[in-house]
């Protein structure tokens, strides 16, 4: 069979096979860019998802802790500052403005729960609580975090005559002047550190700063009262 002959009959066996070959590494390579650039735009999507519920979740703490205002319960004559930090819970007194609520102090507690949620628990600051550590069963709660695998909270400052960090603040004299806090979630992993400053430091010879339950009040000096204390800033959770 002359060249000609050939060239007029069509592709060869070879040449069928050679251009199936290129066709398949094209389709291969055209396939592997799209899971490529969809996996970049998942990937984009689900860090943009992170970032703003990471803004929304250290926005709201990091309002509520810096505000944290130097309240002292006095009982009894002995005074208790209102504020109490474990590794896995934070107590303290909110000077910030709650979405919904009316103006004034509030006790907050950052906690982390069974079945791994997040939750901030708060209760306004009465005379009348038992235990203003302790949330009553008229406390509000909002789950701020599903499924955290781990939140673990520091605090920064001089306490037992050592400034570092430490595991717990149980200081009824000042407040700590940071706090830390480490989140992370089943799908996202470790979130960016979160330190906190707290700018308020407490004066216990201030009558301000004081609140005493009623069966105390007569044991005490009458103008010791919690001030009302209000906060133009709309923000709140």
């Amino acid at each position: 069979m002359t060249t000609l002959q050939r060239a007029g009959g069509g592709f060869t066996l070879v040449e069928l096979l050679l251009a199936l070959t290129l066709t398949g590494l094209i389709m291969v390579a055209l396939y592997s860019g799209l899971r490529v650039g969809t996996r970049a735009s998942d990937a984009a999507e689900t860090r943009a998802a992170l970032t703003e519920d990471q803004r929304a979740v250290a926005g709201f703490i990091s309002r509520q802790v810096t505000r944290a205002y130097p309240l002292v319960w006095l009982d009894q004559g002995e005074q208790q500052l209102v504020f109490r930090g474990s590794s896995r819970s934070l107590v303290f007194t909110a000077n910030s403005p709650i979405r919904g609520e009316p103006g004034g102090l509030y006790i907050g507690a950052i906690e982390l729960v069974s079945g791994g949620r997040l939750v901030f628990t708060y209760w306004r600051a009465e005379p009348d609580l038992d235990d203003p550590l302790v949330a009553p069963e008229h406390a509000r709660r909002t789950v701020m975090l599903n499924r955290v695998q781990d939140a673990l909270f520091s605090y920064y400052g001089k306490s037992r005559r050592v400034t570092a960090w430490h595991d717990t603040w149980n200081d009824d004299q000042r407040l700590p002047a940071r706090v830390r806090l480490t989140i992370k979630t089943a799908r996202h992993g470790d979130w960016p550190v979160l330190v906190i400053p707290i700018h308020a430091e407490p004066d216990t010879g201030e009558p301000q700063l004081l609140m005493q339950p009623p069966e105390s009040a007569d044991e005490s000096d009458p103008n010791l009262d919690v001030d009302e204390f209000g906060d133009e800033d709309p923000e709140g959770f």
